[in-house]
């Protein structure tokens, strides 16, 4: 992930990053992202499930146009 995101930054790419704990080098060199600042990986990788999932619900509705995305 390191590598992937040195590379995309280094070109020109956006780098977002889904962290916890305190981050990480992650955290140093993604230009966005989502810090959950818990030093519990299960609550940390369940919010960032919970925003994904979030996130995918949100692009079905505007795709299908639904009507229940929050936009």
């Amino acid at each position: 992930v390191l590598i992937a995101a040195d590379w995309a930054n280094r070109h020109g790419l956006l780098t977002f990053g889904m962290t916890g704990y305190d981050g990480g080098q992650l955290k140093q060199m993604q230009q966005a992202g989502i810090h959950v600042p818990l030093d519990d990986m299960g609550m940390v990788e369940s919010i960032h499930t919970c925003l994904i999932h979030w996130v995918v619900d949100d692009l079905h509705a505007r795709v299908n146009r639904t009507g229940r995305h929050g936009g």
